[in-house]
């Protein structure tokens, strides 16, 4: 089975170049260096587009950390503590659970808006969706 799928990556191109997508995951230098040297052909690198989740997984940790809280990644980003245990939140799905109280929820916004809410978040503005929100119901008033 193994062999088969070597046999089939490093089976020539009908042609001239190989084109290989880059992820995150991938060690495609490597590969695209293989596949060179087995072939004799030029290997191209392309890049894929991040994904939504791989987007969460690096934003959001850093949003928080700019609104100044603690922020621990843990599993490569995948799991965040945040405020030193107070809450963990898994930012590639949005899941997030206060240890104390148990509550959970789902989604950054309403968690900055729960956090608002006990206190460790210090109200600054109303925020992007909200003032979006308020701007599309005046002007939904205004058509009427």
């Amino acid at each position: 089975m193994i062999e088969r799928r070597a046999r089939r990556a490093f089976s020539p191109a009908p042609a001239s170049r190989i084109k290989l997508d880059r992820s995150e995951s991938d060690d495609c230098v490597d590969r695209a260096l293989l596949l060179s040297l087995a072939t004799g052909q030029d290997v191209e690198v392309q890049t894929v587009p991040e994904s939504e989740k791989a987007r969460r997984k690096r934003t959001a940790p850093a949003a928080l950390e700019r609104m100044g809280l603690k922020v621990d990644r843990r599993n490569d980003g995948e799991h965040v503590i945040v405020d030193g245990g107070l809450v963990d939140f898994w930012p590639g799905t949005g899941v997030w659970i206060f240890r104390e109280s148990g509550s959970r929820g789902r989604g950054f916004a309403p968690l900055v808006d729960e956090l608002r809410a006990i206190g460790r978040l210090q109200a600054c503005g109303e925020g992007r969706r909200r003032r979006d929100q308020k701007r599309r119901l005046a002007a939904e008033r205004e058509r009427a």
